[in-house]
């Protein structure tokens, strides 16, 4: 297992910034980086510490970025799942596709789960990968629609059948805490058109 993350995700970077200012003067946490190119003009930033430390900053984070704008999510996670650690630790960046990817290593189900905002994305993947025997593909983001917090992340991941159909459930009952339970599908034996989408993400 990884280290102790928390992820502060706000309306607008200006709220953002001011909170993790105050966070990072007033709580013993260290800035790990921050994903300001997810849409939806959302801004995210993600520290690490111990666990009371980041639950501190994260309270402080809140109450701080509400004076400039709306906070969206704001989660601790410990232990992160090492297959997380890469989204977390990964520069922010515009370009969506992996570099290399073996379409071929795909071989079992997926499962399409849409989360809303990143950092409820983030709890809700860790939580499946923790509990459940399934592989994470790709987090891919798109825009969400009128009356939505505006940033969809859609969790791709392999596995049985079974296992997938478990991860579903604890994707609906985690992600349900933060917005509404997530759309989500199963695919048996996908195309290849939809393994390769598949491993794209952000």
């Amino acid at each position: 297992m990884g280290r102790n993350y928390g992820v502060l995700e706000c309306k607008g970077r200006s709220a953002t910034y001011f909170a993790l200012n105050k966070m990072l003067k007033f709580s013993n946490v260290d800035f790990i980086g921050a994903k300001n190119s997810l849409g939806a003009g959302l801004s995210s930033v993600i520290i690490s510490g111990n666990t009371a430390e980041i639950n501190n900053a994260l309270e402080i984070g809140k109450r701080e970025a509400a004076k400039i704008n709306d906070v969206l999510g704001a989660v601790s996670i410990n232990n992160l799942s090492n297959e997380l650690e890469k989204y977390i630790l990964k520069k922010d960046s515009s370009n969506n596709k992996s570099n290399k990817t073996n379409y071929a290593e795909i071989k079992n189900a997926i499962a399409l789960i849409e989360v809303f905002t990143f950092s409820a994305a983030l709890k809700t993947a860790d939580q499946v990968l923790k509990t459940t025997d399934v592989e994470l593909l790709a987090m891919e983001k798109s825009k969400g629609g009128a009356g939505t917090p505006g940033l969809i992340v859609c969790l791709k991941f392999q596995g049985s059948n079974d296992a997938l159909a478990a991860a579903e459930k604890v994707a609906r009952r985690t992600a349900a805490k933060y917005y509404k339970s997530p759309a989500s599908s199963i695919l048996s034996n996908p195309a290849l058109t939809i393994k390769q989408l598949s491993k794209e993400g952000i």
